[in-house]
């Protein structure tokens, strides 16, 4: 029986890792390293070998520090400008801080649990666009 050569070698998870930690999304890692997206997140959800599982944890590890560089840039930007801490809020506290059409409606109700005339006909507009 002949071995299956794998592409999951160790230049390959150098290589990815690289392009992880420079911002690159999967489907284009796996363009660079010659094969399938689904070859590459097999790779990742449910490595088969050594190879594997080491490209598994350090794609996972470059992801985490990407972004968590980029979550830093963010609240330094908060320092100065109100906005990019109010951008941050919204994303990671949505139910909280977005402002999402099922919120206005929640917020918009009567004090009998019903939405207010204008909110309905908000609705309606919504639904017929």
């Amino acid at each position: 029986m002949t071995q299956r050569v794998t592409k999951c070698t160790i230049d390959a998870i150098t290589k990815a890792v690289e392009l992880k930690r420079g911002g690159m999304m999967d489907k284009d890692i796996a363009a660079v390293l010659c094969v399938s997206p689904s070859t590459l997140s097999g790779w990742i959800n449910h490595p088969k070998n050594k190879n594997e599982r080491e490209l598994s944890k350090a794609l996972k590890a470059a992801d985490a520090d990407f972004r968590q560089t980029l979550e830093a840039r963010i609240l330094e930007a908060g320092r100065t400008d109100w906005k990019a801490a109010a951008w941050l809020l919204e994303r990671k506290f949505p139910k909280l801080y977005s402002l999402s059409p099922a919120r206005f409606i929640e917020d918009a109700k009567d004090t009998d649990g019903e939405p207010d005339a204008l909110t309905k006909s908000l609705m309606e507009l919504g639904a017929l666009l």
